[in-house]
């Protein structure tokens, strides 16, 4: 069990600043034929919790709803060329889905910023992917999302059993004070296995960010004081030829609309 220590002496690393890149992430809407059903939309941005839903609900894969430990199908995806499904029944729920894999050409002193402030690569990592690409660098990038929605009408916040994602983070603790005060603890796992010195970001619903690393059992914990939206995200990268790279998101945004 995580020790209940302040983050500053969890957090191996700690900063406040913006956003570098674009987020995606499963976001809940209120349906307005139904007080107790969400609607769940792919959401794109480069400061969350503010974004735009994409367009097409089809270039998703794997969308997922697990409540109280059984994972099946999010109900009615496909329906709706922007929409990703329907949960009703008014409880708290995990919704997953894994995203489409898009290309992107950077800049080397974007690539450095991005790998650096976002990634958490350090400079030798950094210099290693930047050694001999010219112009510009090649990035592959693949995306898992994955979603904690918690209903103004839930009665309890269910057990997070994993998806099964190559990448996943788990949430294992989590509570609200009556003041809107969130804590929560989390595991990072690669391969069903935890991964240990992993560097995440936590951004709280002011679109800051807290960097995290994990500990030796892949856990680490932390406290939002704002009200609203949280995300947990972590990018894994791999060089492969040279001027060219690929990354993989895994992400856990938590919506407690209590």
């Amino acid at each position: 069990m995580l020790r209940r220590t302040s983050l500053a002496m969890l957090l191996l690393i700690l900063s406040l600043s913006p956003l570098l890149a674009h987020d995606l992430w499963l976001k809940p809407e209120a349906d307005a034929s139904d007080s107790k059903a969400v609607l769940i939309r792919a959401v794109v941005g480069s400061s969350f919790p503010k974004g735009e839903e994409t367009k097409k609900a089809s270039d998703y894969k794997n969308a997922r709803l697990q409540q109280n430990g059984a994972s099946e199908p999010i109900p009615d995806f496909g329906k709706d060329p922007k929409l990703l499904g329907r949960v009703s029944g008014g409880e708290a729920f995990f919704v997953s889905a894994s995203g489409p894999t898009r290309e992107v050409d950077l800049k080397p002193e974007e690539a450095r910023e991005y790998l650096t402030e976002e990634v958490g690569l350090d400079e030798a990592a950094v210099a290693s992917l930047l050694a001999n690409s010219g112009r510009k660098l090649h990035e592959t990038y693949s995306r898992n999302l994955k979603s904690l929605v918690i209903p103004s009408t839930a009665s309890f916040v269910p057990l997070d059993v994993p998806f099964g994602f190559p990448l996943e983070i788990h949430l294992i603790r989590y509570e609200r004070t009556e003041d809107g005060r969130k804590s929560f603890a989390f595991r990072l796992s690669k391969d069903a296995k935890p991964l240990a010195g992993a560097s995440l970001r936590v951004v709280g619903p002011d679109g800051k960010a807290l960097k995290a690393r994990t500990d030796e059992r892949g856990e680490a914990e932390a406290s939002i004081v704002q009200r609203g939206p949280i995300l947990i995200a972590y990018i894994e990268v791999a060089g492969s030829d040279p001027g060219r790279y690929e990354t993989r998101w895994t992400n856990l945004a938590l919506f407690d609309l209590r």
